[in-house]
C-alpha cells in the first residue's frame, strides 16, 4: 500500500553494537554520502565498519503497514455503508446496537425492509427488549435519520435528496475521516513508543531512520484518506 515501506525494506541494513570490520575494497567503492544509508557505514582509511541489525528486531514495519492499511480500508467501508445519497435497507445492516448482552449489528437483531420509496421498517419482534437501543443507534448512526418507534416496529423515514441532505452527508464524511485520522495517530504513537524502547540498544541514527519511515507511512495513509474524502465529497455534491 505504501511504496515508501517497500523501498525502505529493500534498502535497510541495521547496525548492532558488535561491529564487523571489512577490508575496504572496490566492492564498497559506490558507497558514498549520497547512499540511502550513509549514517550506517563508518568510513576509515583502510576499512568500512558495518553493524547489522534487522528492522524486525526493533519493529515489524509489515505489521505496521497492515494496521495503517486497515484504518484506511475501514474508512472506505464506512463511506460505502453510511454515505449513500439514497438510503436503502442494506445501509442499516451494520449499524451497531449496544444492548445489555453486548454490541451487535442491527441486522442480527431485526428484520429490515423497505416499505416504500420513502420509508424503511425495522421489525424488532425477535429482540423486543432492544427496541429502544436500536432507535438510539439509528439516531446516532450519522446517516441523518430520524427513526420513530411504533411498538415493535421502528419506522425510518428516508430523507429527501435535497442540497441540505447532501451537505449533511459531507459533514458526516468529514467526521468519519477525522475519526479515522485519530485511529491512525494512535497506531503511529504505538509504533513510535515501541521504537523508543530500543534506544538504549540501538544507535540514534538508526532510531531516527525508523521514526522517519513511520512518519512517512503515516503521511501516506493520511494522504489516502484525504483523497477518499475529496472523492466522496465530490460524489455527494454532484
Amino acid at each position: 500500500m505504501f511504496h515508501s515501506y517497500i523501498t525502505f525494506l529493500t534498502s535497510f541494513i541495521f547496525f548492532s553494537f558488535h561491529p564487523i570490520i571489512y577490508p575496504f575494497n572496490s566492492s564498497f567503492s559506490n558507497l558514498r554520502p549520497s547512499s540511502p544509508l550513509p549514517s550506517m557505514i563508518d568510513f576509515t582509511p583502510n576499512c568500512v565498519v558495518c553493524r547489522f541489525i534487522f528492522v524486525e528486531d526493533i519493529i515489524s514495519l509489515e505489521e505496521l503497514n497492515k494496521e495503517m492499511s486497515l484504518v484506511v480500508k475501514t474508512l472506505q467501508e464506512n463511506f460505502n455503508k453510511t454515505l449513500s445519497i439514497r438510503t436503502n435497507p442494506g445501509a442499516l445492516d451494520s449499524i451497531i446496537v449496544a444492548t445489555k448482552d453486548g454490541k451487535f449489528p442491527l441486522n442480527q437483531l431485526a428484520q429490515i425492509s423497505q416499505h416504500s420509496g420513502q420509508l424503511l421498517v425495522v421489525n424488532m419482534s425477535s429482540f423486543p427488549e432492544s427496541t429502544a437501543a436500536a432507535v438510539k443507534a439509528i439516531q446516532q448512526s450519522g446517516m441523518n435519520l430520524n427513526p420513530e418507534a411504533d411498538g415493535l416496529l421502528i419506522r425510518v423515514p428516508v430523507p429527501k435528496i435535497t442540497r441540505e441532505h447532501r451537505e449533511n452527508l459531507v459533514t458526516v464524511a468529514k467526521q468519519l475521516t477525522n475519526k479515522a485520522k485519530e485511529s491512525l495517530r494512535k497506531v503511529r504513537t504505538g509504533a513510535m513508543n515501541q521504537v523508543k524502547r530500543a534506544k538504549g540498544a540501538t544507535s540514534e541514527d538508526t532510531i531516527r531512520l525508523i521514526e522517519k519511515q513511520i512518519q512517512q507511512m503515516t503521511e501516506d495513509a493520511t494522504e489516502e484518506m484525504d483523497k477518499l474524502l475529496a472523492s466522496k465529497t465530490k460524489e455527494l455534491l454532484a
